[in-house]
């Protein structure tokens, strides 16, 4: 499920529906744009596209607009001149807002950081970004405060700016092949640069799942809290129970640092048809193979939890157009079932303890995820569909 920017754009909305009518066409000839339209208006949560063109009206209406004190306070610590207009809140994710700051010296992206976002963490993040840069990804550039760090505590939450980007919106699903071909190339470009990683995997890509024991000590306190969707949880239990049998240790001596977040979501389309990736915060090491199982799982999902098979293929012959393409097993989705079931807890704890538009969009996610489980035969069907006998 997708989730509405405060500051939508109603031409990038536009655009994402031409982009999946070129994606559909390819399974399903006969689809027009209004079934383009309809599919991403229902990604959003909305039942039709005039409903979702209807929300984006009403919120560019009204833009949010972000404390002057903290939008003062980030363009006094990086640099950045006087404010000359009201800080724009764009979105806010699971690491918190996300600004346009516009001041006297130019148009800025001031983004809060996770907790655990360090300025360790902070240097390796903007190395991958530069490095790819370099290699002819689009990238943003980087910023230090005046002290010469990158990160900023500043009111509630830490920050980090980049120079603006104009770019397009993000990647919809199902991927087009045109598309997935570019998201294996940039992906093998990535590990093409070969960049030692400074510390090991994160544990929310490699920590052991829980056990069953857990799951079900789990299931009682969400059962004691009365809520709603404990019947969906208890349902997609022995699924659950399933993806985390499968579960394998990462490869020794096989990592690289790479975008460990580069999933369509986080993706932009530029007005050339390059991949603009985000979040680039999420740099860590990992290894090659794991990170391709990773981007085969997200870049060909598709909204009903059906495997696109086209893109699967694509994306193995786009990483091979650019670098040898690593051994591949269902070991790969190692990654894919921790980062699932961890977030998949996030997502409990958010509706259980979170509040207005944060619970509510939790909820929803929450009621997708437990009735599309991931799958260990999916994913044997995902290698077969990429080209892996």
């Amino acid at each position: 499920m997708r989730t509405l920017r405060q500051a939508p754009n109603l031409d990038y909305l536009k655009q994402q529906a031409k982009d999946l009518l070129a994606a559909l066409r390819e399974t399903q000839p006969g689809a027009s744009l209004a079934d383009a339209q309809r599919t991403l208006a229902k990604q959003y949560g909305f039942r039709t596209w005039t409903d979702l063109k209807a929300e984006v009206e009403r919120a560019r209406s009204k833009p949010q607009v972000f404390d002057a004190d903290i939008a003062a306070g980030i363009a006094k610590s990086f640099g950045l001149g006087d404010v000359t207009e009201p800080a724009i809140l764009i979105e806010t994710d699971v690491s918190g807002p996300s600004l346009r700051v516009q001041t006297h010296t130019g148009t800025w992206n001031a983004h809060a950081v996770m907790s655990g976002f360090d300025e360790g963490h902070a240097e390796e993040s903007v190395r991958l970004m530069n490095a790819a840069g370099a290699a002819g990804i689009k990238t943003p550039r980087a910023v230090r405060t005046s002290s010469g760090v990158w990160v900023e505590e500043i009111g509630e939450y830490r920050w980090r700016v980049d120079k603006w980007m104009d770019v397009g919106p993000t990647i919809a699903v199902p991927v087009s092949s045109a598309t997935a071909f570019k998201a294996g190339a940039l992906l093998a470009t990535l590990h093409g640069l070969r960049l030692e990683p400074a510390g090991g995997m994160h544990p929310w890509l490699a920590a052991k799942p829980r056990t069953g024991e857990q799951w079900q000590k789990i299931l009682g306190i969400v059962e004691s809290t009365g809520a709603l969707w404990s019947r969906a949880l208890a349902d997609a239990l022995p699924a659950i129970l399933d993806i985390s049998a499968g579960h394998a240790e990462p490869p020794i001596d096989e990592h690289v640092l790479s975008h460990t977040d580069f999933q369509p979501s986080s993706t932009h389309l530029d007005k050339g048809d390059a991949l603009v990736p985000v979040g680039w915060e999420f740099a860590g090491a990992i290894p090659p193979s794991w990170h391709l199982g990773l981007v085969l799982d997200s870049w060909s999902a598709t909204p009903d939890g059906e495997i696109n098979v086209v893109a699967a293929k694509a994306i193995v012959e786009g990483y091979a157009s650019v670098g040898d393409v690593p051994p591949l097993d269902v070991s790969i989705f190692s990654p894919v079932i921790t980062a699932w079931l961890n977030w998949l807890v996030s997502r409990m704890n958010h509706a259980l303890e979170g509040k207005g538009d944060a619970r509510a969009n939790a909820e929803r996610e929450l009621a997708h995820m437990l009735a599309h489980p991931k799958d260990r035969k999916a994913f044997e069907h995902l290698l077969r569909a990429a080209g892996v006998s």
